[in-house]
């Protein structure tokens, strides 16, 4: 067993676990740009960044769109003409901004995260955020640590603890990292959920 294999894997998980719970606040914002039904397009980003700058925002600012929506926006991008260059990611932008990191344009730095949620017209809520739309917490979870047996102990950081767990009369060994998180929309004027057709 690579315990430090297992450990990154977890903390990946936790990462991607992260994801989706952001991605799950973006439809709770109450401005809302994009048609339903409707591919995505370089006039939704727009419109979604003036729907932040009317509301006094400054950027720089992040969206978040699923995979599908990342896709009809480079196909409408793709038409586009003019002096808006779009800065796809290289290494040392993908090495600063994380994985799902696909480039910036107009101001705007773009993920692509599947975790994005599809509503039940199926339509993709992605969204368009400034700094202070969103916000997290997380509890210090040491506190159990005290209830693992030591040599079970893999990673106590805080806010997360890893812990292996072992059965040898099945051979199994397993690792299990806890976390407690809240994500809140923290400020409704600094963000805005993108619409658009999830096909």
């Amino acid at each position: 067993i690579n315990i430090d294999r297992m450990v990154a894997n977890l903390m990946q998980g936790v990462a991607l676990t992260f994801t989706a719970v952001i991605c799950d606040a973006l439809p709770t914002f109450t401005a809302q740009v994009g048609t339903t039904g409707v591919a995505l397009s370089v006039d939704d980003v727009y419109d979604g960044v003036f729907t932040l700058n009317s509301a006094l925002n400054s950027g720089p600012y992040t969206a978040v769109l699923s995979p599908v929506q990342w896709n009809h926006f480079q196909s409408s991008l793709r038409s586009e003409v003019g002096s808006a260059q779009f800065l796809p990611a290289t290494n040392d932008t993908l090495a600063s901004h994380g994985p799902g990191y696909r480039g910036a344009w107009m101001g705007v730095d773009f993920y692509v995260a599947d975790a994005v949620d599809t509503s039940g017209a199926g339509d993709d809520q992605g969204g368009i955020f400034t700094s202070g739309a969103i916000a997290y917490g997380m509890a210090n979870v040491s506190a159990m640590a005290g209830q693992i047996p030591p040599s079970n102990l893999i990673v106590d950081a805080g806010d997360l603890v890893v812990e292996l767990d072992r059965t040898a009369s099945d051979g199994a060994s397993a690792a299990y990292a806890t976390i407690i998180m809240g994500v809140i929309v923290a400020d409704q004027a600094r963000g805005c959920e993108i619409l658009s057709s999830a096909t």
